[in-house]
C-alpha cells in the first residue's frame, strides 16, 4: 500500500485506480483483458494469448509513435485492439493465423519495442 502511493507520488499521480490495481514497471495500472478477450476452453486458450500480445504489441508501438510516457498510452483500455484482433482472425480464424502472426511480427519486433519504451519512459524503482 504504502509502495503504491509512493509510486503515484513519484511519478505524478499517473495511476488513475484505486490501491488494490496491479502497477506495471511504469506505475500504470494494469487493467484486465475483458471478458470478450478472455477465453477459457482448452480449444480457443491461444486466442486469450493472442490477445495479450496484440495489446502488448499495439501499446508499445502507441508509445513510441506518440511519444508519450503517459499511462494513457503505457496502459490503454483494451478496445484498442478489437478490430486488428478481429481483422488478423484471431476471433475466428485457426489457430494457424496467430502462429504465423506471432512469428513474422511479434517476436522479431518485441525485443526492439520494449527496450525503446523503457528508454524513452524509464522504470520506477
Amino acid at each position: 500500500m504504502l509502495r503504491t502511493v509512493a509510486v503515484c507520488l513519484v511519478i505524478g499521480g499517473q495511476v488513475h485506480a484505486d490501491d488494490s490495481a496491479r502497477l506495471d514497471e511504469f506505475g500504470c495500472a494494469i487493467l484486465e483483458r475483458p471478458d470478450e478477450l478472455t477465453f477459457s476452453t482448452f480449444r480457443d486458450a491461444w486466442r486469450s494469448v493472442a490477445a495479450d500480445k496484440l495489446y502488448s504489441l499495439m501499446r508499445h508501438r502507441a508509445v513510441i509513435e506518440d511519444g508519450s510516457c503517459g499511462c494513457h498510452v503505457l496502459r490503454p483500455d483494451w478496445s484498442v485492439i478489437a478490430s486488428e484482433f478481429e481483422r488478423l482472425g484471431f476471433n475466428q480464424g485457426p489457430r494457424a493465423n496467430y502462429d504465423t502472426w506471432v512469428e513474422v511480427e511479434y517476436f522479431p519486433n518485441m525485443e526492439t519495442l520494449r527496450n525503446t519504451v523503457a528508454a524513452q519512459c524509464g522504470e520506477i524503482e
